[in-house]
C-alpha cells in the first residue's frame, strides 16, 4: 500500500473524523508515520540494511546502527569502540597509521589510527518518512497493515477509547512477532513485544 492507501484504510476503520479537514488529515498522517517509525525501530530488519563504500571520515544522513566497517584491501573488519574509551587508551586520536578501530562523533564515522582508505560500511538505516501519496513503506507489502494497526492504537487513545486498546495491542504485538519470525528467522532472535528491541543469541 502506498501512503494514500494507508490513509484510506485508516479512515475506513473508524477514524474518518480525521479526514474532515486539513488539520485532521495532518494528524492522521502523523499517526501513520509514528507507527511506521515504531515498526522500523523494533528490530534490525533486513530491509533496512544498507551497504555503501566511502572514504572515512564519512557523515551519515540516515544512520540508525552500524553493523560493520570493513577494510576490503586487507579483508579486515574494524572494531567499533566508544570515542571516550578510545581516548582513554590513546591520548592522541589524530595519530596516523593502519586503522583498527571505528567510532562515531555524532553521525560522523571516524577510524583510528587515522587512515585515508575506502571502507565498506554496512548499517541499518532510518527510512524516510512517508510524505507524498505515492510514497511506499520499505517493509514488505504483506506487513503494511501493521502500520494501520499501529496508527489505530493512537486513534483509539485520541478518542479515549481505552477499552479497545488492549485487544488491538495484543493483535499488533502478535503480527509484529510474526513479522520477526518471518524476516529474522526462528532461533535467531528474541522479540520483546513491550517496546524493546530484538536480542540476538
Amino acid at each position: 500500500m502506498d501512503f494514500a492507501a494507508l490513509q484510506t484504510e485508516l479512515y475506513s476503520r473508524g477514524s474518518d473524523y480525521l479526514s474532515d479537514d486539513g488539520a485532521g488529515q495532518t494528524r492522521a498522517k502523523r499517526f501513520l508515520n509514528d507507527a511506521y517509525t515504531e515498526i522500523c525501530e523494533a528490530a534490525a530488519w533486513p530491509f533496512l540494511e544498507t551497504t555503501t563504500t566511502q572514504n572515512v571520515p564519512y557523515t551519515f544522513t540516515n544512520l540508525r546502527h552500524i553493523l560493520s566497517v570493513h577494510d576490503p584491501r586487507d579483508n579486515f573488519d574494524l572494531r567499533g569502540v566508544d570515542q571516550e574509551n578510545l581516548r582513554e587508551w590513546y591520548s592522541d586520536l589524530t595519530t596516523a597509521g593502519q586503522p583498527t578501530y571505528w567510532y562515531l562523533v555524532g553521525d560522523q564515522l571516524k577510524v583510528f589510527p587515522v587512515g585515508t582508505d575506502t571502507y565498506e560500511l554496512r548499517y541499518i538505516k532510518v527510512p524516510a518518512e512517508l510524505v507524498s501519496d505515492t510514497d511506499t513503506p520499505v517493509l514488505p507489502s504483506r506487513f503494511h497493515r501493521l502500520i494501520v494497526h499501529g496508527a489505530m492504537l493512537q486513534v483509539l487513545e485520541d478518542r479515549d477509547d481505552y477499552e479497545l486498546i488492549a485487544g488491538l495491542q495484543a493483535r499488533y504485538d502478535s503480527l509484529l512477532a510474526r513479522m520477526a519470525d518471518s524476516l529474522l528467522g526462528r532461533g535467531q532472535s528474541t522479540f520483546l513485544p513491550s517496546g524493546g528491541d530484538y536480542e540476538y543469541a
